[in-house]
């Protein structure tokens, strides 16, 4: 999937992308202050037993993911806002933390309230043929469904 890239706020970035509107377009975010995603923000775990990991914290920043004893950030993400459908009016949030370039969006596809969920995490492979996961992607798909800690 190509991505469009906008620096812009997601909710600016909407319009435009619907404009050139490809069957699954991506928007590149980097942090997430100002993305009208707030409401994917807290940390969780699988299942959500969060004195477990890996463990994933989405704020203004980004995202953190615990894994090992060891802290990965990942500050750039790519939102795809129409993955969807364009008409799409769930509460479902399709997030790629780990794009690799301008027209590859990375090997993990999450879905934030996944099964219109709130708090309810998915993470999948977005494995091409022929490429891998790290240890760290490898865990974090093998350890979903992920569900939101209570504070």
């Amino acid at each position: 999937m190509q991505g469009i890239r906008c620096t812009l706020p997601a909710l600016l970035c909407a319009p435009l992308v619907a404009l050139v509107s490809a069957p699954a377009s991506a928007v590149a975010l980097h942090g997430l202050k100002n993305s009208q995603l707030d409401d994917i923000y807290g940390t969780y775990a699988p299942r959500g037993e969060c004195a477990r990991e890996p463990k994933i914290t989405v704020d203004d920043s980004g995202m953190t993911f615990m894994h090992g004893g060891k802290s990965t950030h990942s500050g750039t993400v790519e939102y795809a806002i129409t993955y969807m459908g364009p008409d799409y009016q769930g509460i479902g949030h399709v997030i790629f933390p780990f794009p690799v370039t301008e027209d590859d969006v990375g090997r993990v596809m999450m879905t934030f309230n996944a099964g219109e969920k709130r708090g309810a995490l998915a993470v999948e492979s977005n494995l091409a043929p022929g490429q891998s996961f790290s240890p760290l992607q490898a865990a974090l798909v093998k350890h979903s469904p992920y569900a939101k800690c209570r504070a």
